[in-house]
């Protein structure tokens, strides 16, 4: 055992122990200041730093998106369809309001543009091409076959001699289209 009387050992014990609930006091109270400024950090980083850089990035994306689309409004305001022996290339496309396509017949017979339903070309008044256009199967030149019928320059002829058809999609929709010549030949116009 100790070299210290037992009363000076009782002292000792009893200084430790009064002293004990006080550091342990302060122990228990650094620890839970901790715990209140981890909670307080944890709060602040979740309540207004997170919520600021999701902002920024959705901010920046919405930018980069606006752009985006700026420019491929700048770009796609004229779509190309081309009419070959096979039927219309692209034949379903989507564009926006306010869009040209232009259809240029590229096979080796007639092409007469037209909204469906066939033979009527109703469902979106104005889409119809009113008029053959590209290979002739008549022994008129197609220019003097357009006077006959009434409808010069609503087609005209671009490069090789290839005859196109233009219309601007005004109206929100979809519009099935054909080939009034050759009715199989079908496509859809989704105007957005």
């Amino acid at each position: 055992m100790s070299n210290l009387p037992v009363p000076r050992l009782a002292e000792k014990v009893s200084c430790y122990t009064r002293s004990m609930p006080r550091r342990l006091n302060q122990i228990i109270d650094l620890k839970n200041f901790l715990v209140v400024c981890g909670a307080l950090f944890f709060v602040a980083f979740v309540g207004v730093i997170v919520p600021y850089f999701v902002y920024k990035h959705r901010a920046g994306n919405l930018n980069t998106q606006k752009a985006e689309q700026t420019s491929q409004s700048k770009v796609s305001n004229v779509l190309n369809v081309t009419y070959t022996n096979k039927g219309f290339e692209p034949k379903d496309f989507t564009v926006s309001v306010g869009t040209t396509v232009v259809w240029t017949n590229e096979s080796d017979k007639q092409m007469w543009v037209a909204s469906d339903p066939h033979p009527s070309h109703n469902a979106l008044p104005g889409f119809d091409q009113q008029g053959p256009t590209g290979h002739e199967e008549h022994d008129e030149p197609e220019s003097s076959l357009l006077q006959k019928l009434g409808l010069e320059g609503r087609t005209e002829a671009h490069g090789g001699g290839h005859a196109v058809y233009e219309y601007t999609f005004s109206k929100i929709g979809i519009w099935g289209y054909h080939n009034h010549l050759s009715p199989n030949d079908k496509g859809k116009v989704t105007v957005r």
